[in-house]
């Protein structure tokens, strides 16, 4: 399954990187990125399956940008230090939801999950 990560956290990129080579061997990260600019061209590029998804970024916050995206052919999965935004990113199509610091075990049933899904 090949993913794209979002998250403008440089050690919240590189983490849920190593976590996802670590214990998610079905898992082929295609590329990172610190912005919504870059994942735009990062799924445009590599047309991952799944878009994990960080919150709290920048200019555009990750809850706006899954809401922005009318038409796409790949799941998101929401990854947030925050609580709050769950409901809202369930009810605006995100596939799943991540807690930080994730763990490996969540991780792992998540992926299950997408892959039952797939």
């Amino acid at each position: 399954m090949n993913v794209v990560i979002v998250d403008d956290e440089l050690h919240g990129r590189e983490n849920l990187k190593i976590l996802i080579e670590k214990h998610c061997p079905s898992v082929n990260v295609l590329g990172l990125a610190s912005n919504v600019f870059e994942a735009n061209k990062l799924i445009e590029l590599h047309k991952p399956k799944v878009v994990f998804l960080d919150v709290a970024m920048g200019l555009i916050d990750g809850i706006t940008y899954l809401k922005s995206l009318k038409e796409r052919d790949f799941q998101v999965i929401i990854v947030s230090a925050y609580r709050d935004y769950a409901m809202q990113a369930m009810e605006n199509g995100a596939f799943g939801y991540l807690l930080k610091p994730v763990l490996s075990l969540t991780l792992q049933e998540q992926i299950k999950s997408l892959e039952s899904f797939f």
